[in-house]
């Protein structure tokens, strides 16, 4: 024969706990009263175990309402002095589901690192003038060649020499001062592995 859950400890959970969470609650419990612990373990301690049940609940729910701040009057001091309050209530809450605070932490890290690396390249590329006295004044010259398999209207960039630099340098009547670089692979050998530098 099945026995009821005991009646005291059922109207304490409908005392404190709200009436659409105590039909949830209840029922859950009632549920695993009735069909997993009352087979298993027998009446008797199937009633201390819900005893036990609704006491925890009681208890929690009691210790929850206490540690509710109390409602407190609109503020009429000084505009930031409710953030220490504010930023500890979302540190207890944070601490309380660790698996959103880590979405939350990796998903800010991830946008924080994204805007930081594309702010430097634009800073470096785009806002941050050029090491020169006149950068507005600089010229990078090329030599292209017309592309035969590339089609009509396609360049390909030909390779300078320094012979070629030289016939540049003594001939323009353009630039005040020039410069040649470049930039090639290099494969770097000596003392262990081998290794490629530009």
């Amino acid at each position: 024969m099945i026995a009821d859950p005991p009646h005291l400890a059922v109207w304490l959970l409908r005392l404190v706990l709200p009436p659409d969470r105590y039909e949830t609650i209840a029922g859950d419990l009632e549920e695993k009263f009735r069909l997993d612990v009352q087979p298993l373990a027998g009446a008797r301690v199937a009633r201390r175990w819900y005893w036990r049940q609704s006491l925890s609940i009681t208890v929690s729910r009691l210790l929850a309402r206490s540690a509710l701040p109390s409602p407190t009057p609109p503020r009429t001091g000084a505009p930031m002095q409710g953030i220490p309050q504010d930023i500890r209530y979302a540190v207890r809450t944070l601490v309380k589901a660790p698996v959103f605070t880590l979405i939350a932490v990796v998903t800010l890290a991830l946008g924080i690192g994204a805007n930081t690396a594309i702010f430097t390249l634009v800073n470096g590329l785009l806002l941050k003038p050029l090491p020169f006295a006149h950068p507005d004044e600089l010229m990078m010259v090329h030599l292209l060649r017309p592309d035969r398999e590339g089609g009509p209207g396609v360049f390909r960039e030909l390779v300078w020499s320094y012979p070629k630099y030289e016939v540049f340098r003594d001939e323009q009547q353009v630039f005040s001062e020039h410069a040649l670089f470049a930039g090639r692979e290099w494969s770097l050998t000596g003392n262990g592995e081998p290794e490629r530098v530009r």
